[in-house]
């Protein structure tokens, strides 16, 4: 591979890497307004962990969750309005919560997976510069 092959292939990366972070912003913009403090905080509390924020926030989420008006037991996911495909919404809380953090093999939120991974990605780069 010539060097104009690797640089035009090293450009054509980072261009679709800045295309997959707006993708994911625009995502988490998709949340409720009652829900974008949760998905999208302001900076980062010093002791932030990204490791314990999908549970954290989650708990947070099922605790706001309001079930469909004809049950009690379900609800669609408030962030996506995902639902599964044979019922009208998530068996509360245990299908929800798998829904919200991709435990069990669950499909996740699609707006829980992009903020976490947002978040994720700023913690490591602030931590990263702080080393530097």
């Amino acid at each position: 591979m010539s060097k104009a092959q690797e640089q035009a292939q090293a450009d054509k990366i980072k261009r679709l890497e800045s295309e997959i972070y707006m993708l994911r912003q625009d995502l988490v913009t998709v949340a409720p307004d009652e829900f974008i403090e949760i998905v999208r905080p302001r900076g980062l509390a010093h002791d932030f962990n990204p490791y314990h924020w999908l549970e954290e926030s989650a708990a947070v989420i099922l605790s706001k969750t309001v079930p469909l008006h004809d049950t009690l037991d379900r609800a669609p996911c408030p962030l996506c309005n995902g639902h599964p495909d044979q019922h009208a919404g998530y068996a509360l809380p245990a299908g929800l919560e798998r829904h919200l953090t991709g435990k069990l093999g669950q499909r996740q939120c699609v707006v829980m997976n992009a903020a976490q991974t947002l978040l994720t990605d700023e913690w490591h780069r602030k931590r990263y510069d702080k080393l530097t």
